[in-house]
């Protein structure tokens, strides 16, 4: 057996001679933790902003819901100040005032809260048929208010009822008259007076009154109105 060298035996420099294993490496929890908890702190706070903006949005509805509805209306139309300016039609259509149209349309609302809430309209979005009671109200009420000149006034003035309303209710009554027994018999006159007519010479008889001239050797059918033949 031979001796150590400086003291060092053989077993103990094998030892020293092999590589040396490394320690494993703890895993961190504190660190892993601190991670879960804020990105679950972030999720949290995300979903209560969404249910906070989300409550706040239905607040606005409820708010405006109360304050157009009919009682609401009615009572700020009651107690708001008087304006300045009356409600007043434009000289050239009677379909718009002489206001601007943001007043326009906020005296348009009120007025129809306060007819709704008359003629028994409880809904802020009425149907139909309960729309048709507050449009009942407005035209009996300005049937029994205005005169008759007025009442030809606002609908002379009317785009609206001088090219669509008037133009049907005349063009339908003038057909009930073509079909009815005094226009028959007014037809068997011309027929006959004087002798019986030929076809080609009744008609032009019944439209000489109808047909007007235009100038350049024209001619063209009469009309009573706009979209009102006679």
């Amino acid at each position: 057996m031979t001796e150590p060298e400086n003291g060092v035996s053989d077993s103990a420099k094998e030892l020293s001679s092999t590589p040396s294993i490394s320690k494993k490496r703890r895993f961190q929890l504190g660190a892993y933790q601190r991670t879960k908890s804020a990105v679950l702190q972030a999720e949290l706070l995300k979903k209560a902003e969404k249910k906070v903006k989300k409550v706040q949005e239905i607040k606005v509805e409820l708010q405006e819901l109360n304050e157009n509805s009919p009682d609401k209306c009615l009572s700020n139309t009651s107690n708001a100040k008087q304006p300045r300016k009356p409600s007043q039609i434009s000289e050239s259509c009677s379909d718009k005032l002489n206001l601007s149209r943001s007043q326009q349309m906020r005296r348009k609302k009120r007025t129809l809260a306060a007819v709704r809430s008359v003629h028994c309209v409880a809904n802020t979005r009425p149907t139909n048929s309960e729309s048709k009671a507050a449009n009942d109200g407005l035209w009996t009420t300005l049937l029994g208010t205005a005169s008759a000149s007025e009442m030809a006034t606002y609908i002379s003035q009317s785009k609206m009822c001088m090219e669509k309303v008037l133009p049907g209710i005349v063009n339908s009554k003038i057909k009930e008259y073509q079909l009815s027994t005094p226009n028959q018999v007014r037809s068997m006159r011309v027929l006959y007076e004087g002798g019986l007519l030929g076809k080609r010479k009744y008609t032009r008889v019944c439209n000489s009154c109808d047909i007007i001239e235009t100038g350049d050797n024209k001619k063209r059918k009469c009309q009573i109105m706009e979209g009102c033949e006679k």
